[in-house]
């Protein structure tokens, strides 16, 4: 054997150990699901697949709201409904749209299903609550928690429940299962068991804001409906720390956007209540001007360390201010009202009385009340469109510039794209072609899902799959 023979087998060893070290101190990559990081599985909300499907409509019964999952050609699904209020996950033959299997949930279900190699796990929860009364303020009768499916049969394989809702989609790493709920936790279940491994305190709650997972760090928004503290959080999964928070005073509806990440940069969006001091109110009343009521802000942050790089106004409504007086005036009634039963309840917590203010006689709206659907990242463009203005708006990565705006009309979901193409179905069921580059309109169709979201739509192999509101899912050629 020569001299660089010798050189190159041990070189081959030495790799090997390296090899073998990494593996032995580093957990491995999940492989065996289809949706195993996050909301659509990525960090820039491309749901898109390979994935051999057919052409087909079927109707489920109840709303979908959230993504539809796609493994191995079957879909799977999340629905629910609200008179009685329960919900469903379904498997669907992506080929031909049969119904392979369909179990009832004691709730609605808002999350994406999480498939991995045996199990199909989803949330349940669609109630909003007050988090200032921890454990004791959820405002539904119903179910909350993560329940888990066989994938074969559909059958029941644990329950975990939670005192409040949890309507974002669960991250799955390594083998847990990691989210916030609506009750100031953020939490990790086992997989195989939905025992609890670790839980942290989070100031306020999670409405629809997906945690996004990225390496080691999980991002996403809550909202705290009695103070100014709205923060934005980065959590790590080992150290089961929060690594920075970001407060973005006056925001509301934070806990909805689910959040994407582009170039280091973590992107959000959220509504914001401008405050206004008593001589500034008087100065526009004397003078007639109008007031804001509420701007819409997209906002980049560091990954690494949460600084805010830019916090953009993409929109405002002014109102005249009488009119902004009196909205005001039935906001602070609203506020103050809820203020008193979240005192109780707290008092009630602390002196350990079962006391509950949690049934009541109306249920979940029939249209999910979404004003800040997920953000979209594709190349060095980000995508919003917040439900209230009707546009898809397309902001530049690192500044938020804007690049274009299209009128799409009013939608709670985000846009798609997929072989150079962007997708969108609005809230009408009418789907947009557009060209990502420069905003101009391709092609338009109606389809018969009914309002989709918050989600997008599902993209492949030339197919096009949506579900909204109606029940109904659609599968379509796209290039029709």
């Amino acid at each position: 054997m020569s001299i660089t023979t010798k050189k190159i087998n041990a070189l081959k060893h030495i790799w090997l150990i390296v090899v073998i070290l990494y593996f032995a101190t580093e957990p491995m990559a999940i492989a065996s699901a289809s949706s195993v990081n996050q909301f659509e599985d990525n960090i820039h909300h491309l749901n898109t697949s390979n994935q051999k499907l057919g052409s087909f409509t079927i109707n489920l019964g109840e709303r979908i709201i959230a993504p539809i999952n796609i493994h191995k050609n079957n879909l799977y699904i999340s629905a629910g409904r609200s008179k009685p209020q329960q919900g469903k996950v379904v498997r669907v033959d992506g080929k031909n749209g049969r119904i392979i299997w369909s179990t009832k949930l004691p709730n609605i279900s808002m999350t994406e299903p999480i498939v991995t190699r045996h199990l199909v796990i989803v949330g349940m929860g669609g109630k909003r609550m007050f988090a200032l009364n921890k454990g004791y303020s959820c405002r539904s009768p119903y179910p909350h928690g993560v329940i888990a499916l066989h994938r074969k049969t559909g059958h029941i394989a644990w329950e975990h429940l939670t005192h409040c809702q949890v309507m974002p989609t669960p991250a799955y790493v390594n083998r847990e299962i990691l989210g916030p709920d609506g009750g100031g936790h953020f939490f990790s279940l086992n997989e195989k068991t939905g025992h609890i491994l670790w839980k942290t305190k989070i100031s306020g709650w999670s409405a629809m804001s997906s945690p996004l997972h990225a390496q080691n760090q999980l991002y996403f928004g809550t909202d705290n409906s009695f103070t100014d503290k709205n923060y934005f959080y980065d959590i790590d999964w080992r150290t089961h720390k929060v690594v920075w928070s970001q407060n973005l005073s006056h925001a509301q509806n934070l806990a909805e956007a689910s959040p994407v990440l582009s170039h280091g940069i973590v992107y959000t969006a959220y509504m914001r209540n401008p405050p206004y001091a008593p001589l500034q109110i008087i100065n526009h009343l004397w003078r007639h001007e109008k007031m804001k009521y509420f701007t819409f802000q997209v906002v980049g942050m560091q990954a690494k360390t949460g600084d805010v790089i830019f916090n953009k106004t993409i929109y405002t409504k002014r109102l005249p201010p009488n009119s902004w007086i009196h909205q005001r005036l039935l906001d602070e009634k609203y506020y103050w009202s809820n203020w008193t039963i979240a005192a109780a309840r707290r008092m009630a917590h602390f002196l350990d009385i079962p006391v509950h203010f949690s049934k009541m006689s109306n249920h979940d709206p029939e249209k999910a009340g979404i004003y800040d659907p997920p953000l979209t990242a594709w190349r060095r463009t980000i995508f919003i469109e917040p439900r209230i203005t009707h546009i898809l708006y397309a902001l530049r990565v690192g500044t938020g510039r804007l690049l274009w705006s299209v009128d799409t009309g009013e939608d709670v979901s985000n846009p798609n794209i997929y072989n150079g193409k962007l997708y969108l179905v609005n809230s009408h069921g009418v789907l947009f072609v557009i060209n990502p580059n420069n905003g101009r309109v391709l092609f338009k169709r109606h389809l018969s899902a009914g309002s989709p979201g918050p989600a997008d739509v599902l993209l492949s192999r030339n197919h096009l799959v949506v579900g909204g509101s109606s029940g109904k899912v659609v599968s379509v050629k796209t290039g029709l």
